[in-house]
């Protein structure tokens, strides 16, 4: 990586768990070409403070980069976990982040920034396996943001029965499950959720894109109320959604999924590789919004 700006170190708890997370600002370098790359990417590498960081993501600590960008009026975006860590971009006007977890627990985050930062990191450590709503403030205590972040590296077994199959991927068939009050989707060994079945979020969108996937499927769920769903892109395209999956008896969910055409998607190999960037939107039937919430991510 290029870096083009400084590097922030952020300590977080005590003792052999405590954790140290290193953030910056740069550009891409490709190993096999050493051609520097067009897009600014936002980069953290975690350690545990008694051991020396690996050169890759384990047990001891991981690294992980995401593209350093915010779409038009967005002030907060989830750029990945980092072992029990959730980080990611903020607008310069958020000074704080708080985790709400499922049993009312508030969990204090940390806001940072840097010489040369475009934006402002943010980090939050919580449970993995608890899904939790992120809420971010300005300096004078006011809500500004929030992200929905669905619970993460649980040890899940595919459940025998109860999965509701919506499209075929080169894996298998995409097929969602209610495992323990949340909302998982499985294919083949891999897994994404999981989302709960009841509270907010009112509508949650996944997109895949890479050589994993058949094409460039979106898909999720809705609650109850929720009349269409329309998912934007960064690239301005956009696709509306009307008909939905039945779900489980009793949970009042539907299910949506649909393919995305490829001309929605950049032309260069390098950046079809990754999923786009965007936002999922709920209204009812009388076209009101009901949430908007960014889209998660699924690469191969």
């Amino acid at each position: 990586m290029l870096c083009a700006s400084s590097v922030v170190h952020v300590n977080r708890g005590s003792g052999a768990s405590a954790t140290v997370t290193s953030m910056s600002f740069g550009y891409g370098i490709n190993p096999t070409t050493g051609q520097v790359g067009h897009a600014l990417l936002f980069c953290a590498l975690t350690r545990l403070a008694h051991r020396p960081a690996p050169n890759s993501a384990g047990p001891d600590g991981g690294g992980n980069c995401a593209g350093a960008s915010l779409a038009r009026d967005e002030l907060v975006r989830s750029s990945g976990t980092i072992m029990n860590l959730q980080w990611g971009l903020a607008d310069s006007r958020v000074a704080s982040v708080t985790a709400v977890l499922t049993n009312g627990r508030r969990v204090p985050g940390v806001v940072v920034s840097g010489r040369g930062f475009p934006y402002r990191a943010w980090l939050a450590s919580y449970p993995k396996e608890d899904p939790a709503t992120l809420l971010f403030s300005d300096g004078a205590g006011r809500q500004v943001g929030k992200l929905f972040i669905p619970a993460y590296d649980q040890d899940f077994a595919v459940p025998r029965s109860g999965g509701i199959g919506l499209f075929q991927v080169k894996g298998g068939t995409m097929t969602a499950y209610l495992v323990k009050g949340l909302i998982t989707f499985w294919v083949s060994n891999s897994w994404n959720g999981g989302f709960p079945a009841a509270g907010w979020p009112a509508v949650t969108g996944l997109i895949g894109s890479g050589a994993y996937w058949a094409g460039n499927e979106t898909f999720g769920y809705v609650h109850a109320g929720v009349a269409r769903v329309v998912i934007r892109l960064e690239s301005c395209h956009q696709r509306e959604v009307s008909a939905f999956t039945p779900g489980w008896p009793g949970s009042g969910l539907r299910l949506f999924a649909t393919a995305l055409p490829r001309s929605f998607f950049p032309k260069d190999s390098a950046s079809a590789q990754a999923p786009p960037q965007g936002t999922v939107t709920a209204y009812d039937a009388a076209g009101r919004v009901l949430a908007t919430e960014p889209l998660i991510g699924t690469g191969s």
